[in-house]
């Protein structure tokens, strides 16, 4: 991940040669062009935002949720998937994009009756520890 002062020197040789005061169309062209050439092997970057300082991120993501995509990582398809469900709630829910854990647990049940909520506590807790 990179911070957006870094994603920024990086297409700076980019930013220099265009002409008007608006670096973010420049970084937002950048990010595009990037992006186009990415998809074919499931990838793009994207924009976020940190929770601890609310200054904007980028991140290369993978877009294909493939099992090959799910061996990169030490989570379970069904904590995958219930990451998945935090996320779109607090996307479409919250302006801020935060969840207390009481929304957080309640959300266990759509997910599966398989994941209990202990499990979900462990993995919110395994979440906060790996960032």
């Amino acid at each position: 991940m990179l911070s957006e002062y870094e994603t920024l020197e990086l297409i700076k040789l980019s930013y220099e040669r265009t002409t008007g005061p608006n670096k973010n169309v420049v970084l937002n062209n950048f990010i595009m062009i990037v992006n186009n050439e990415l998809d074919f092997i499931g990838l793009k970057i994207a924009k976020g935002f940190s929770p601890q300082n609310g200054m904007a991120v980028y991140a290369m993501i993978n877009t294909i949720g493939d099992e090959i995509a799910l061996l990169g990582t030490e989570y379970s398809p069904l904590e995958i998937k219930y990451l998945k469900e935090l996320i779109e709630f607090m996307v479409t829910k919250r302006s801020k994009c935060l969840i207390g854990s009481g929304d957080a647990l309640q959300l266990v049940k759509s997910v599966s009756n398989t994941l209990s909520k202990r499990d979900a506590e462990g993995f919110l807790d395994q979440l906060v520890n790996d960032q």
